[in-house]
Formats: structure tokens, C-alpha cells, sequence
């Protein structure tokens, strides 16, 4: 442990010993380049604690001091065997959960809905995909994958290597983790759940249980996401499992991280995993109680609840049941009349996120904006936004082999019929309407081109402007 210089200091976590450093004497000659310099520190930026790999504060990528201490508490906390930090957030624990559960040639079981992560994956590794669809709600979100569905999907196909599962989704919706992952180990195969959205899972009855403890074998987490930590910084768990290949999880750990991980990241997942108390979340669920009850009381404007589901009620699902506003109309006018910033629109609602560092006055000034907005609206005679249902298109070939196949550029109104080689999505969510090797049809164009209209985000085509995409020859 480091300390302070004058043997008296000692700190405990990697947090504290960051901040110890930064007020001592010691002058760095070694990386980064701005050596802590305090005229940069005015201005702003968090360099007294951004330091690499030096003497006494441990190495990520060969973790034997505060680091693995650090780790292990993580561990401890969620109940997993290992923990390990991510620094590139998410997306590298999904990447390196399946390389390490999932061999070149095989095939991974997926929700459709599953972040694009998951399907970089799939290309990088030549690992063909099968997917598990949905339950769609009718304002249109994806909510759980049913035990009955994985079942069935595992039955059909003994080729399936491994099991990956959103939960939660975007909006909140959780399977029965418990139960898939008895179906996946009777097996004999893997569960991989993508709880990004999922970190404060566990931490109170409020909120549900936290896959790892539900019996899945490889659990990610995007500790900025829904706790107080630096966007970008993750974790990773591994359960005490038969189907945890731990050895070759490090190694794609290694691979898939950065070399040079970043301590002020390091520091925000120390200082995030050892302040969080079970009073923080006690008190942000009696907040969301009191915000749900009274929004009760508007006339149009809506928040979704709904008892069978498993939910993060943290999620605000939020929509005008006259449906005289759109998802996007709702979100620019809590945008521009309001300014508050809501996380994504899609046809017919919004979605708020919420966390333990939002105070009662965040609540109430959300409440005031809706309750002004339901007061304005004057209910439509017939639905104005009619939803066009996500469809799933037919696969022609595998994703790897569309992603490196020989291209032609075709209008996207004329692209009905092809098979697409760009992945085309909405961000956020940041799960694919079409995935390369699928072939568009009327109803994917249809879907599209009504969220062009409805200026949701629709990125992927190397066409910014969406006006053409890249098929198979």
C-alpha cells in the first residue's frame, strides 16, 4: 500500500490511494504526458489521479495487489466468484465472454434485441447465430425471453454452444434467469447475460435480483449505466460454474482491453463499488413510488406498469395513451420547453432513466413538465401514430461471411430483395433492425423508412445520409 509519505496514512482502496498520490510529493517521470501538471487540474481536468501502471498500484492486466483487492471486494459485493474491471466498458466483457464460451464455427443462441456488441462478437469470431425473440409489447419494446422459448430453441438445435440474454432490456423487462439457466446447464451449455443495464441489481427487494445470483455463469455490467461511476467503466462476473472458462476469458480480457487501462476509470469503479449503501437504493425506490402514484392522476400522459412483469422501476417508459403525441414529439418538448434530457424516443413513448444520485427535486420538476404537457393535450378523435411492428428478416448468410463479401452500393428504397452487408439500428437502443446477411423485405424497409420519418436515430449504412446501402454481389 502507498502512503502519504510520512508512514502514518494508510488508505484502503484504489480510490483513496489514487487521491493520496496526487497530494504527495512524488514528481512523475513516467506516462501520461501531462504529469499531473496542476494548470491543467484548474482547468478542469482529473489529473492528479491519472497515472499508469506504477510502484505500488498494481497492474490490470496481471492483477496481484490493490487491484485484486479491489476485484475480489467487487466479488464479494455481487456474490460472484470473480470479478474482473472494465475499462472499455461493456462492450469488451460481452466480446470476451463469448470468445471464451463460444468456439470459431459454433453457434450462439441470442436475443434478437441483443446490443451490437454481441454481434461484433459473432463477426470477429465466425460464431453463427440463432435467435430467441422477444415478447413485444404493444407500444412497442421488447420485453423478456420466456423459459419455454430458450427451451424449445435448445431442443431444436444440439449445435448451440452458448446462451446470451438481454436482461434487463433497454426499458427495464427481465427474463426468469433462474429458470433459463437450469435449462442451459441441463445442457450442459453456458448462460451469458448482457446486465449492462443492471448494476444496482441486488442491492434492495425493490429492484430484481442480479442474474449472477440467479445461477447464469458470465454477467456484465455497466457500472455507469444506473450507478455513480465515469461513463465507460464496467465489470465483469463469473459464477462458481462448471461452464466458466476462466483461463481463456483473461486471455480475450487482454486482448479486448486497452494496454494502457485508465486508474482514473479504475478509481470511479473503487470509489462507486465502496459508497453505494443499501439506504442510497431504500430511499431512490421510495422516490419512484411517490412519482408512479402521482402520475396516476394525468388524463393522457401515461407510465408504464404492469405487475407480471419482472422491472426495473427505475425505467420510465412514458407515452400519451390519446397517442396524439409521438415518442419523438414527447421527447423535444421535454427537450426544448423543459429542458430536460430523456435517454431515447421511439414511435409512441420515451424513456427516462433514473438512478440513486437523482434528489427529489429531479422528480418534481419531471412531474410538473408531464402534468403541464397532459393538460394540453386534447385528445386525437382516431390514433395518429399507427406502430409498425419490428419484424424479423430471413437470413441468407452468415453474418462474418456478408460483413467480408464482395459489395455493390443500391439505393435504400430500392433495396428490397438484397441481401443487406451493413448493419442498419436505431442507437439507442443500439439493437439491429437488420443484421448483414439478412435479406430486406417491404416490412424491415417499412420500418426503417418510418423511422427516418419519425427522425429516430437510425444509424449503421457507411451512408450517413441513409440514402443508399451495401448488398451482397
Amino acid at each position: 500500500m502507498f502512503d502519504k509519505g510520512n508512514g502514518t496514512q494508510k488508505v484502503n482502496t484504489l480510490f483513496e490511494q489514487l487521491k493520496a498520490y496526487g497530494e504527495s510529493d512524488y514528481y512523475p517521470f513516467h506516462m501520461p504526458g501531462h504529469k499531473r501538471n496542476q494548470k491543467l487540474a484548474a482547468q478542469g481536468l482529473p489529473v492528479s489521479i491519472d497515472i499508469t501502471e506504477i510502484s505500488g498500484f498494481d497492474n490490470l492486466h496481471h492483477a496481484e495487489g490493490i487491484i485484486k483487492e479491489e476485484q475480489a471486494f467487487a466479488a464479494k459485493l455481487y456474490g460472484a466468484k470473480k470479478s474482473y474491471f472494465l475499462v472499455n466498458g461493456s462492450t469488451c466483457g460481452i466480446l470476451s465472454a463469448i470468445s471464451a464460451a463460444v468456439s470459431e464455427g459454433e453457434t450462439l443462441l441470442i436475443a434478437r434485441n441483443c446490443h451490437k456488441s454481441v454481434y461484433h462478437a459473432a463477426y470477429l469470431r465466425k460464431i453463427k447465430l440463432e435467435y430467441l425473440m422477444p415478447e413485444m409489447d404493444p407500444l412497442g419494446f421488447p420485453k423478456a425471453i420466456t423459459k419455454e422459448a430458450v427451451s424449445k430453441a435448445l431442443d431444436e438445435n444440439a449445435d448451440i454452444g452458448a446462451v446470451l440474454i438481454t436482461s434487463p432490456t433497454y426499458e427495464g423487462f427481465c427474463s426468469d434467469i433462474t429458470a433459463i439457466a437450469r435449462i442451459c446447464h441441463s445442457k450442459q451449455i453456458p448462460l451469458i447475460i448482457d446486465e449492462a443495464h443492471g448494476a444496482h441489481f441486488g442491492f434492495d427487494e425493490h429492484f430484481p435480483k442480479s442474474a449472477i445470483s440467479c445461477g447464469a455463469d458470465y454477467v456484465i455490467q455497466s457500472l455507469h449505466k444506473t450507478l455513480p461511476s465515469l461513463t465507460q467503466t464496467a465489470i465483469l462476473h463469473t459464477a462458481d460454474s462448471l461452464f466458466v472458462r476462466a483461463e481463456k476469458l483473461e486471455r480475450f480480457l487482454a486482448i479486448y482491453q486497452t494496454s494502457s487501462p485508465s486508474y482514473v476509470f479504475m478509481g470511479s469503479i473503487s470509489n462507486c463499488l465502496h459508497s453505494i449503501q443499501k439506504k442510497d437504493f431504500t430511499r431512490y425506490a421510495q422516490r419512484l413510488s411517490s412519482f408512479y402514484q402521482a402520475c396516476q392522476t394525468f388524463r393522457f400522459i401515461k407510465l408504464y406498469e404492469e405487475e407480471k412483469d419482472i422491472k426495473d422501476v427505475g425505467k420510465l417508459i412514458i407515452y400519451d395513451c390519446s397517442e396524439t403525441l409521438s415518442g419523438p414529439q414527447l421527447f423535444e418538448i421535454l427537450r426544448e420547453q423543459y429542458h430536460l434530457e430523456l435517454e431515447l424516443s421511439m414511435q409512441k413513448y420515451v424513456l427516462g432513466m433514473t438512478s440513486i444520485c437523482d434528489e427529489e427535486q429531479a422528480f418534481t420538476r419531471l412531474f410538473d413538465a408531464l402534468k403541464q404537457i397532459d393538460e394540453s393535450i386534447e385528445a386525437a378523435s382516431s390514433p395518429k401514430n399507427n406502430l409498425i411492428a419490428l419484424p424479423l428478416p430471413k437470413k441468407q448468410l452468415e453474418l462474418y461471411e456478408a460483413m467480408d463479401t464482395n459489395a455493390k452500393t443500391v439505393a435504400l428504397d430500392d433495396s428490397v430483395g438484397e441481401v443487406i452487408c451493413e448493419y442498419i439500428y436505431l442507437y439507442p437502443p443500439g439493437y439491429p433492425v437488420i443484421v448483414p446477411g439478412e435479406r430486406m423485405d417491404e416490412a424491415i424497409l417499412g420500418y426503417i423508412m418510418n423511422s427516418i420519418k419519425l427522425d429516430m436515430n437510425v444509424q449503421g449504412p457507411a451512408d450517413t445520409s441513409l440514402q443508399t446501402v451495401k448488398v451482397a454481389r
